[in-house]
């Protein structure tokens, strides 16, 4: 058995695929009854059974009715569960996905003895993922065994406990802390190196031997888009192999075309005589046989050499045409490896910087430890403490100034518990809007949107008057209001429209490469955002 690999990445998260709702090109729907579902549970259900309790424990802590939450995944995503991940404002995800692979289609495809062993290690793992990782709530995984290769889709809601507030939330950073893989931006690089030796023990006692992780040279792709990079390529060069065939046979054709040519040299040798009579020529009957065959042969050679030309002119057409794709194709092909290569490049820059940030981080974190325990050791805790109390009162102070915060109260006052208040309040840092009535509690609408807050902050520095003015009005409740509306709705209509317009995203749904798709989705969001923003929020 050779040496084999251990693959682990975060997917796109494809409910639909990975539970076979509808068949890809890459699938043999004859073994998709092979597959094996370890869990598979509604993502509705999962947030029920995971939140419901500890929001009607927040719910039941509140007075007021606009802090309660009526559902927690709206709460979060503004929309119904979708079997697709779905990326919040805070750039939280309704969930997450790994994929896990041992080898390769060339050294453990599905039907090898060596798949076999493959799918006894990933079972084993897959097994024992809940246990390792216990704030990881597993509500759909499945072994795909209808493709190249056996590999595991596990889909998952991190869970993280909390003092404040939600006490149990969605909270990817929370639930591999609370796991004990530390806190910062490669606690999931902890965590997954962590999942890869497990997976490379288990490997190792079913006598699979599994080599070091290389270091990345460049993009790392998924198994669908390198797959899919190798299948375009090796088409193109197909394609190419076969315009120089079809070519070459059209330059042989014309060749012997053009050799084939009727003799009638023998009509000159023909001897004749004139008659006594009328001085008409007279030729043997041999001769004249001769003749009349020849005069056949020339009528058939003219016919066959007009055929001919037209075929030479039709065939010169083709060749044309097929040196045009020709070159069309060695240009696509160039433009693509090109790409490739230009991404590979930007990717090893990329990470390079990415490294030398992490060591220095790292560097200075051990440099930060060291000076915490100087200070200990002379006996300065409390007097650094009160230096970072004081420096972080002041930067806040100083923070508060710049950003130009407002508090704006209407001119209309009304009687409030015994308190002349105004009818009207807007607080555009906390992005609230308070509405005072006689004797009665005040009632706070809190905005949460980032089009909302960019457009407060905005208007508090550059547009003071029309917020005053919508204020003392009454009208900026249903003003804000209708702008947060109209912003998502005009994202949405122009997300829409490039989904309809853009090939490739139309290609990725045709062949059901949703990773894919949902990766293009999210950079028209981003798009989308940027030209809206510019048009309706900072105005």
């Amino acid at each position: 058995m050779c040496q084999k690999t251990i693959s682990m990445c975060q997917g796109k998260g494809s409910l639909s695929h990975n539970n076979r709702a509808f068949a890809a090109k890459n699938i043999d729907s004859s073994r998709t009854a092979d597959n094996i579902t370890f869990v598979h549970q509604n993502l509705r259900d999962a947030y029920d059974i995971l939140f419901s309790d500890a929001v009607e424990r927040y719910n039941a802590r509140q007075k007021r009715n606009d802090r309660r939450i009526p559902d927690y995944f709206h709460h979060l995503f503004s929309r119904e569960p979708s079997a697709c991940v779905i990326t919040g404002t805070n750039k939280q995800k309704s969930f997450y996905e790994d994929l896990v692979q041992i080898g390769t289609k060339d050294d453990t495809g599905v039907g090898t003895p060596d798949s076999e062993i493959a799918v006894a290690c990933l079972r084993e793992y897959m097994e024992g993922f809940s246990e390792r990782n216990p704030n990881f709530y597993v509500f759909n995984a499945v072994m795909h065994l209808d493709e190249a290769t056996p590999h595991l889709h596990i889909d998952y809601i991190p869970v993280g406990h909390f003092d404040r507030g939600l006490d149990t939330r969605n909270a990817m950073a929370k639930a591999l802390e609370e796991m004990g893989h530390g806190k910062g931006a490669n606690a999931i690089n902890r965590w997954r190196l962590a999942e890869w030796e497990v997976l490379h023990q288990i490997c190792k006692a079913h006598g699979v031997e599994i080599a070091e992780p290389k270091k990345s040279r460049g993009y790392s792709y998924t198994t669908e888009e390198y797959g899919e990079h190798q299948d375009r390529i090796r088409q193109l060069e197909e394609e190419k192999a076969q315009i120089i065939t079809e070519k070459e046979e059209i330059n042989a054709a014309l060749e012997k075309a053009a050799k084939k040519h009727v003799k009638l040299k023998e009509i000159d040798s023909v001897v004749t005589g004139k008659t006594v009579f009328g001085g008409k020529i007279t030729v043997s009957k041999e001769d004249w046989e001769n003749v009349t065959a020849l005069a056949k042969k020339e009528v058939i050679s003219q016919k066959q050499t007009k055929k001919l030309c037209r075929e030479r002119d039709e065939a010169i057409q083709e060749r044309n045409a097929l040196k045009a794709r020709l070159d069309a194709v060695s240009s696509e092909l160039a433009d693509y490896k090109k790409k490739e290569e230009d991404r590979r490049h930007f990717s090893r820059d990329k990470l390079k910087a990415e490294s030398k940030r992490i060591s220095r981080e790292e560097e200075l974190s051990r440099e930060l430890k060291k000076v915490k325990a100087f200070i200990s050791a002379c006996g300065l805790s409390s007097d650094y403490q009160q230096f970072r109390y004081n420096s972080t009162i002041k930067k806040a102070r100083i923070w508060n100034e710049e950003k130009n915060f407002m508090i704006i109260r209407s001119k209309d006052k009304v009687q409030v518990i015994g308190k002349n208040k105004s009818v009207w309040v807007l607080d555009t840092n906390a992005l609230t809007v308070t509405h005072n009535t006689v004797d009665t509690e005040p009632t706070v609408t809190a905005f949460r949107s980032e089009q909302i807050k960019y457009h407060l902050h905005y208007s508090a520095e550059y547009r003071k008057d029309r917020l005053r003015k919508l204020v003392n009005n009454g009208e900026i409740l249903s003003y804000l209001t209708e702008l947060d509306k109209a912003v998502e709705n005009a994202m949405e209509r122009q997300v829409e429209k490039w989904k309809a317009d853009d090939k490739e995203y139309q290609q990725s749904l045709a062949v059901g490469d949703l990773c894919k798709a949902q990766g293009l989705e999210n950079m028209f969001r981003l798009c989308a955002r940027e030209a809206v923003y510019a048009d309706m929020v900072y105005i």
